[in-house]
């Protein structure tokens, strides 16, 4: 909402005077400026400058970084997992590549911006946006057209069939026809690093002086409203931009340099890549466009002299509750002194440590969370990034919403708020069993369950196949009968037999192994013994194998593309339950960031939020997309064979992947709630958190008058 600002007459000076408190401190008044550029600064112009204007472009520039940063990036990145042949522990860096371009300026602008033009900062944060969203979509111009592996060997395409090793000669080790690296694709990691970097120092000015200095420009109760306003905007990003992706990867991805008419697969495909640098040339224009608005705020708004006589302090141990300023003067030589002088604030760096755990695990689980719905329930990536981003905007806005308020509605003091923080998290830690919420393990043979004629081990490789000079370079499942999927035709045993490949079970000699005269093959998750079934375990988090004897042959088993499907009803559950989650967790954020700016003083703030997301980047957003690939990779089952070398995960082991997820989230969680409670033991408020003095009452009018807009 866009107020007016008091009215002054045209070319009247602002108010430039010394002042003093009730306690005798002496401080100058700042010049408040008028909304323009340079010399052009029109009358019409002055409705825009008010912090509600600010708060406004604040939001729409936290909808568009939460857009591309967290939320198209974080779907597509599995995409460039398959396109570029990435490992999530590569796919973890480049998403943490963002924090590692805030760790350059973040500390820099926290101390050196805070009596310099933040606005102006600000907008050269929104180009750094601008360019870092172009390098992001550099690599799909520079580089060649994507090419998978296929079972039509007419195509250029590499083929993915059973050929005798006599057929294949000196060549059956050598790496398939198509799949070579490609010069251009080596630029491609790190021009995606590069572009993250530049992403990463231009939201560092936003979500730090930015906050400060609507902090500044309004009264005390109000600083959480608009916090939490330009947090939940950061959070519906994230969900339009999840939601953008899973429709932009329903185009193939060289849809503008090739004929979709000659596009064999489908996005259902494991081999699918979708068109995902669409949204980023999207969000490049819309930073583009936010750069001259923000350039035109002034360094100080009207009202903002009254507003910081009126402010009280709520720092940790102060003797004083009234806001001293020019202790600080930004400069190099005062950063020592400012540093230190928060470090040895307990209850700051318990706080600070509080909002690490929690991103740790928040930025693990957006870079990955629409990859575990898809593990989790079967369905496809651009319906699981939908699905995220259905889930984000009531859960996460209204996460953040709901903090914001509640500190507001209450009127809530620092130790209140660090309170809520602690109940809060300790709610969303009993919602963590959400994660052993999974459909059953599909049966793909040499996978998670063995081949019929070697029910003693698990392995791609089998008597069936071993001839066919199969490689795990491209996988294409086939599901026979809805019971038991192959990683392709090739472990499938299945025969190249003319331009457009299509089999029935009985050409291919693995499928023959489990429709033989005498005994049937049938899969279950927990076999039960009997008098007529001999049943073959093997690790529990792997299907089972029971042989029938003595059945009579059903009708041949139907043989369909993809992974079989079992109709499974936990999706729902699961998102209920995440959702729950997600509310529980974001409600922390909007009141952590004001129990920062209320513990230490006024003009420490900067500094303090800069150093706290630093922290929070360092020690939680970095190594958290890091550590869940890494946890992701430990439960890899089956990896894909690049010419060499090791490229991406083709499937995982879900059960145990639930589980050491599960474990992650609850021991991350009680850790952020045991430092909120050592928060609030070490918390002393101040000496004089009381009521105003008289003498402050009689103050109050001495230079502009309160603002009533703010």
């Amino acid at each position: 909402m866009v107020g007016r600002a008091p009215k002054r007459e045209e070319g009247q000076t602002p108010l430039h005077h010394s002042s003093h408190n009730n306690d005798g401190n002496n401080f100058m008044d700042e010049p408040e400026g008028r909304c323009g550029y340079r010399s052009c600064q029109p009358r019409a112009l002055q409705f825009f400058n008010t912090v509600q204007s600010m708060a406004f472009f604040q939001c729409i520039f936290a909808f568009w970084e939460g857009f591309i940063v967290n939320g198209l990036i974080n779907v597509i990145i599995f995409a460039l997992e398959i396109r570029y042949k990435l490992t999530s522990k590569k796919i973890g860096l480049i998403a943490s590549g963002n924090d590692f371009g805030a760790f350059f300026v973040l500390l820099f602008i926290g101390h050196y911006a805070e009596g310099r033009h933040k606005p102006r900062i600000m907008s050269v944060g929104v180009m750094s946006m601008a360019v870092g969203s172009f390098i992001m979509a550099l690599p799909h111009f520079i580089g060649g057209n994507y090419k998978y592996v296929k079972s039509d060997m007419t195509s250029s395409m590499p083929s993915n069939v059973c050929l005798n090793q006599t057929m294949l000669g000196s060549n059956s080790t050598s790496c398939p026809a198509g799949l070579e690296p490609e010069e251009g694709d080596s630029w491609a990691y790190p021009l995606f690093l590069v572009g993250q970097i530049f992403l990463g120092v231009g939201s560092a000015p936003m979500f730090t002086i930015g906050l400060t200095y609507l902090d500044e420009n309004s009264k005390a109760k109000m600083t959480s409203l608009y916090t939490s306003l330009v947090m939940c905007s950061a959070a519906v990003g994230v969900a339009v931009g999840y939601i953008t992706a899973g429709q932009t990867l329903a185009y193939y991805v060289d849809f503008n340099r090739v004929s979709t008419e000659d596009i064999d697969i489908t996005p259902n495909d494991p081999k699918w890549v979708g068109a995902w640098w669409l949204g980023i040339i999207i969000s490049t224009a819309a930073f583009v466009i936010l750069v001259t608005p923000f350039c035109a705020f002034p360094k100080r708004l009207p009202g903002y002299n009254y507003l910081r006589r009126t402010r009280r302090s709520e720092a940790h141990g102060d003797s004083d509750t009234s806001v001293q300023l020019g202790v600080y003067k930004g400069g190099f030589k005062d950063f020592p002194k400012a540093f230190f002088k928060l470090i040895k604030n307990p209850a700051y760096v318990l706080i600070c440590m509080a909002s690490c755990c929690e991103a740790l695990i928040i930025a693990g689980t957006a870079t990955f969370g629409a990859k575990l719905l898809q593990l989790f329930f079967h369905v496809d990536i651009m319906k699981a990034g939908s699905i995220m981003g259905i889930i984000t905007i009531p859960g996460a806005g209204g996460g953040m919403l709901l903090g914001g308020y509640l500190v507001k509605k209450f009127d809530m003091k620092c130790s209140a708020i660090i309170k809520l923080c602690a109940v809060a998290s300790m709610m969303s830690v009993l919602f963590t069993p959400a994660f052993l919420t999974r459909c059953d393990t599909q049966s793909i043979a040499g996978v998670t369950t063995p081949y019929a004629d070697s029910p003693k081990t698990i392995h791609l490789s089998s008597p069936c196949n071993e001839d066919c000079g199969c490689t795990a370079s491209g996988i294409q499942p086939m599901c026979l009968g809805g019971k038991v999927s192959f990683f392709s035709p090739c472990h499938a045993g299945c025969p190249k037999i003319g331009p457009n490949d299509t089999w029935e079970p009985h050409q291919c000699s693995c499928m023959r192994q489990y429709s033989n005269e005498t005994k049937w093959l049938t899969y279950k998750e927990n076999p039960h013994h009997s008098d007529n079934v001999s049943t073959s375990s093997f690790d529990n988090h792997h299907s089972s194998l029971t042989v029938v004897e003595g059945s009579s042959p059903p009708p041949s088993p139907s043989l369909n593309p993809g992974l079989c499907e079992s109709d499974c009803m936990l999706l729902y559950v699961f998102c209920t339950l995440f959702f729950c989650i997600m509310i529980c967790t974001f409600s922390t954020m909007t009141p952590n960031l004001t129990a920062v700016m209320r513990c230490v003083h006024h003009e420490e703030r900067s500094l303090a939020v800069a150093i706290q997301i630093l922290a929070g980047r360092i020690i939680g957003t970095t190594p958290g997309p890091i550590l869940f690939g890494a946890i992701l990779d430990s439960t890899c089952l089956t990896w894909q064979d690049g010419c060499g070398s090791t490229g991406m995960c083709w499937i995982y082991d879900q059960p145990s992947l639930s589980v050491k997820i599960m474990i992650w989230w609850a021991c991350i969680k009680l850790s952020a709630v045991m430092l909120y409670i050592l928060a609030l033991y070490v918390y002393k408020p101040p000496k004089k958190a009381s009521e105003m003095t008289s003498s402050e009452v009689r103050f109050l009018g001495v230079t502009s008058q309160p603002r009533t807009d703010i």
